[in-house]
């Protein structure tokens, strides 16, 4: 008899077993998915928030630096190196107004690039950025290239600039072309989109974690019973 019970509770326990982790594994794959959906949506945030931070620093519309970002990001720059150019870009181009003849001013001159525009008002790095594309495009590659990045761009990052300004002005309005045309340039409307989700994906994290709990509870009340007739 003692045998016989141990093996009808065994029994009881595969079968338990089975039901539940069929049920588990149905709500574990949903939980999956929704949370790998929120896990890309939260790195989508922090991207778009890390734009409006950039945008409100140095004065340039989350659009164009949305623009450049793609077209960095293809050519092997990556977001925090062209963020790094540009947030010191607009004191480096003061600095050389100012010391017209500090190495950057000078390295501007060779390229015959100018620092300000009609008005007086100094260029910002998107607006500059195609000019002086297209004369480092033109510019064969070698230190003398590399020593004129790091001098208008900044020393020990300029050079990483290289291989989005070889593209050209015209290799780069491809890439931000191309970028708009599937959906990745933000716009403002993006933005405000991002913003609201923002919030429904903070409720939608709780909620999640309530279903975790809920799992776990599920699963210790099901085994429970079967466990303690085996013991």
């Amino acid at each position: 008899n003692a045998n016989t019970n141990v093996s009808r509770a065994a029994n009881q326990a595969h079968t338990a077993v089975i039901g539940l982790t069929r049920h588990l594994v149905g709500l574990a794959a949903a939980y999956i998915s929704v949370n790998t959906a929120i896990s890309l949506a939260q790195r989508s945030i922090e991207n778009t928030r890390a734009l409006i931070q950039l945008s409100a620093a140095t004065g340039t519309s989350i659009e164009q630096l949305s623009a450049l970002k793609v077209a960095a990001e293809a050519s092997g720059v990556s977001f925090s190196e062209l963020t790094q150019v540009i947030t010191t870009f607009g004191n480096r181009m003061a600095d050389a107004v100012i010391n017209p003849t500090n190495e950057t001013a000078q390295a501007l001159r060779a390229l015959g690039v100018s620092i300000q525009d009609i008005d007086g008002n100094i260029r910002s790095f998107a607006d500059i950025l195609p000019e002086l594309a297209d004369r480092f495009a033109s510019y064969e590659d070698g230190i003398n290239k590399t020593i004129l990045a790091n001098q208008i761009f900044g020393e020990g990052i300029g050079f990483r600039l290289l291989p989005l300004l070889n593209r050209g002005r015209n290799g780069i309005e491809q890439l931000i072309t191309t970028a708009r045309r599937y959906g990745l340039v933000i716009s403002n409307e993006a933005i405000e989109k991002t913003s609201r989700f923002q919030q429904a994906s903070s409720y939608l994290s709780n909620a999640l974690e309530a279903i975790a709990r809920e799992l776990t509870i599920l699963a210790s009340e099901r085994l429970q019973p079967v466990i303690d007739k085996i013991l």
